[in-house]
């Protein structure tokens, strides 16, 4: 059961399918670099040459490896983690929030597994907890301005315990919707070179 969700969450999704697993933050760009490279565990100093075979890979399945890359936007910058997942934690969202005098931070995550979340803090605190936009569930009052992005959710019929909801062609673009929600709860546009390597200074995170 597809519905069409507005055109900016149809394009937004779209823009996703450039990377199969992605966490996006917005912070302020009053952070600066050297901070948010010790929240990402980066060495800011040591940036990685891409290869055409993807970041190191760990047989032994011990350690993950992937890309990050800062993009500055205006008076804040976008952490862009390929196939990481750092920005997805309330905690760090709201100690971002704090250490940047209370402003208005969030992430969006999606992985190969249709997991899709949004989270979202300010005032140094939580507004948003990290949640699956498909659930839909409704914003708290602080928040509001994003309620009609989940909206088509809670249109749906109630979702079975397997079947189509498993499925994210069902409803609007469940990334599409994530990505929506940051960029209205941050005021950022988004870069048109946000997934090009080539453009980018980038580091390898590994856990």
């Amino acid at each position: 059961m597809r519905t069409r969700g507005t055109d900016e969450v149809e394009r937004l999704g779209e823009l996703t399918t450039q990377c199969d697993a992605a966490c996006l933050t917005v912070v302020p760009a009053s952070m600066g670099l050297p901070a948010l490279a010790a929240h990402w565990r980066i060495d800011i100093d040591a940036p990685v040459e891409v290869t055409p075979d993807g970041p190191p890979y760990d047989p032994s399945g011990r350690s993950l490896h992937g890309y990050v890359w800062f993009i500055q936007v205006g008076h804040q910058i976008l952490v862009v983690e390929e196939n990481g997942f750092t920005g997805d934690q309330d905690e760090l969202l709201a100690r971002l929030s704090e250490e940047s005098g209370g402003a208005r931070v969030a992430s969006a995550f999606w992985n190969v597994n249709a997991v899709v979340r949004f989270g979202a803090a300010e005032g140094g605190r939580t507004i948003v907890p990290s949640e699956e936009v498909r659930h839909g569930e409704p914003t708290p009052p602080e928040a509001a301005e994003l309620d009609d992005l989940l909206a088509p959710f809670r249109a749906l019929p109630e979702p079975p315990e397997e079947g189509p909801w498993t499925n994210p062609d069902v409803g609007p673009s469940w990334e599409g919707t994530a990505v929506a929600m940051l960029l209205r709860w941050t005021g950022m546009t988004l870069p048109d070179d946000l997934f090009d390597l080539e453009a980018h200074t980038v580091y390898l995170w590994s856990r």
